[in-house]
């Protein structure tokens, strides 16, 4: 065995700078600085009833009408919250310090903010609110009519009137269109009458 003290160092300081670099190849893919989230919060209230932290719902806040949600609280989630959700917005500048990050929603954009039953998934517009600056916190309270969220349930489910993931006729559209078909039919037998 051919036993080298140089040669030991020299593997040292090459897994020294080796690391080194990787470290700094890690800072420079994330570029942006963590900011403190935003915070909207209140109660959601389902035909004037709050809604409490067994409630089977989730509020999720969009911006600019994108389909990813930028912030989502399931009732519940955090027992501190009590009886109330809390979004948290994050926020988040560019290197310089001072540039807002293009990945992070501004302060000042308008969210809109949902309210989704988790039974069937149907979501209603509860409301909106601008983005509140960094390490800034808002009241919004909710207000839902039950009525609005089964609406969506009954054209949107998927029993059997042939509503699926694949398209089809759904609820209250798939019981008007055989309807519609048959008087068209009725129609078309009269006027074509010898």
């Amino acid at each position: 065995m051919n036993y080298r003290p140089g040669r030991i160092g020299y593997e040292m300081k090459t897994r020294i700078i080796a690391c080194a670099f990787a470290l700094l190849m890690s800072v420079q893919v994330s570029a942006d600085i963590s900011q403190p989230d935003a915070i909207v919060y209140g109660t959601l209230r389902i035909d004037g009833e709050v809604v409490g932290a067994s409630g089977a719902y989730t509020v999720i806040a969009r911006v600019g009408g994108a389909d990813a949600p930028v912030a989502v609280y399931r009732m519940g989630d955090h027992p501190a919250a009590g009886h109330r959700y809390v979004l948290h917005f994050p926020h988040a500048v560019q290197t310089d310090g001072k540039t807002p990050s293009t990945d992070s929603p501004q302060e000042g954009a308008l969210a809109e903010v949902y309210v989704m039953d988790n039974t069937d998934g149907n979501e209603v517009l509860a409301g909106s609110i601008k983005v509140p600056a960094s390490g800034k916190a808002q009241q919004l309270d909710l207000l839902v009519a039950g009525k609005d969220l089964d609406a969506g349930y009954a054209l949107n489910n998927s029993s059997a009137n042939g509503c699926s993931a694949e398209g089809g006729t759904c609820g209250a559209v798939g019981a008007i269109c055989p309807l519609l078909m048959l008087c068209g039919l009725v129609r078309m037998r009269l006027r074509y009458r010898p």
